[in-house]
């Protein structure tokens, strides 16, 4: 009988704390998938209208790529997609106007996101005219290829990959967007998002607001602007050089970012796509996002490191397509030191700007 009871309290304690779990998860819900969904309208309704946002972007970044374009009545003449490096490239620094402008990168964009945001275009009507592609070496690395971060994308990476490619069954589609149905549910569950979640309160505490719209961006806080663009915190945007210097040197200690780069992959899905926007009549630009100097001597110093390779390859696919090239990953091609970055990978918003200069020059040529 003791053995019974036992095993009954400890089913009914167990479902008791994972309904307790799922219901603070829903209800406090972060990122906006569930309870707060209504949230990423509401950002997007003003961004739309032209207003600056402030607050710590914890939405799902996909998701709220997929809603922009699906609520933006107009097809911007030129978008950006790329990873964090390439959240800064503002439609001032190519000379555009800010309408005509939008900045989709979303955090460690594999190349599944590429397909999937121009996808989404795709299945709206039309492609932008032109298409800057902020590319990081993780793009072509076999195990971030592997990321689920993409799946909010879902239906506009099959729906372009189908076309691109031919062969893609409506079995497979329904089995991963069923199956992209049952991460959503078990992430109600998961430790890391009720972290998520416990720091969110804390956010909203010390602020006294999620989201909201403010007149410019000299406000300390995330900003993203009207055209898609990210501005960063204060303690990020004017950081010292000697805090960056720390940043480098825990990301050297830790080695991943240079140790993960060994084998090219996915360069003839990749070319694939090029050749068939180009063929669509798209204008391609690729923009190469420099690394801390430090960073890429270690690249350069290792013999199983592809990162240069990548950039060779890219180089020539571009010469061979005539298609624009801004930036690259070796600083010293920019002559940036320690002080033009702010982490490892992360250059400072004025260092984009000198990348882009002559922009309007060399793409309407």
């Amino acid at each position: 009988m003791q053995g019974r009871n036992f095993v009954l309290t400890f089913f009914v304690s167990f479902f008791l704390l994972t309904a307790a779990l799922s219901l603070f998860n829903y209800s406090i819900d972060a990122a906006c998938l569930y309870s707060r969904i209504q949230v990423v309208e509401r950002v997007i309704n003003d961004l739309l209208a032209g207003k600056i946002i402030a607050g710590q972007p914890a939405f799902q970044y996909r998701y709220f790529q997929k809603l922009i374009i699906e609520k933006r009545k107009e097809i911007p003449d030129t978008i950006a997609i790329g990873s964090s490096r390439s959240m800064t490239v503002r439609s001032s620094y190519l000379g555009i106007d800010q309408d005509s402008f939008f900045n989709h990168s979303v955090p460690c964009a594999v190349l599944n996101d590429y397909i999937a945001i121009l996808g989404c275009y795709k299945k709206k009507g039309a492609f932008p005219k032109t298409i800057i592609l902020g590319i990081d070496p993780f793009v072509f690395d076999k195990k971030t290829g592997r990321s689920k971060k993409w799946r909010p994308l879902l239906s506009g990476y099959y729906y372009l990959l189908n076309i691109i490619r031919g062969n893609t069954s409506q079995l497979k589609l329904f089995y991963e967007m069923v199956n992209d149905k049952v991460l959503k549910a078990k992430r109600l569950l998961s430790y890391n998002y009720t972290i998520t979640n416990y720091e969110y309160i804390k956010y909203i505490r010390e602020q006294g607001f999620d989201y909201k719209a403010v007149k410019d961006t000299t406000v300390d806080n995330w900003l993203i602007a009207p055209d898609g663009s990210l501005y960063r915190l204060f303690i990020l945007r004017y950081q010292d050089d000697p805090t960056t210097q720390k940043k480098v040197q825990r990301a050297l200690n830790k080695g991943t970012e240079i140790d993960r780069y060994r084998q090219i992959s996915f360069q003839e899905l990749f070319i694939r796509l090029i050749d068939y926007l180009l063929d669509d009549g798209m204008q391609i630009v690729f923009f190469l996002p420099p690394y801390h100097p430090r960073m890429y001597q270690e690249f350069a110093k290792k013999e199983t490191c592809i990162v240069l390779k990548i950039e060779e390859m890219l180089r020539s696919l571009a010469q061979s397509r005539n298609i624009p090239v801004f930036g690259s990953y070796d600083p010293g091609c920019f002559n940036l030191s320690s002080r033009d970055f702010f982490d490892a990978v992360h250059v400072r918003d004025y260092v984009v700007k000198e990348i882009f200069k002559g922009y309007g020059k060399v793409v309407t040529e």
